[in-house]
């Protein structure tokens, strides 16, 4: 929580890099009221910046480790796959010279 307290003040202090990034984005969002509009007046809180922030980095880690994870199990059911992926690894690595 400290740590990313501090990077949340860090992101909060003014940006000299001249662009904005998602911490800039999120940093500027504002909550949405009943009328379902932003409201000028609630910008996000700390604590929810933070929170969106671990939800954007754990789902795309999570995506990805599930494709792979997809992905293998795919080739370990399936030989005629493996083999073309074999032969296709061992044309590249003869093409590099491995």
């Amino acid at each position: 929580p400290r740590l990313c307290a501090a990077a949340a003040d860090d992101a909060a202090a003014p940006r000299a890099h001249g662009h904005a990034d998602f911490i800039d984005l999120l940093l500027a969002a504002r909550q949405v009221g009943a009328d379902g509009k932003p409201r000028a007046d609630a910008p996000l809180a700390d604590d929810e910046v933070r929170d969106h922030c671990v939800t954007f980095l754990l789902a795309g880690y999570e995506t990805t480790a599930n494709t792979l994870a997809y992905a293998i199990y795919l080739l370990a059911t399936n030989e005629r796959v493996q083999r073309a992926l074999h032969a296709e690894i061992d044309a590249a690595a003869a093409a590099a010279g491995g």
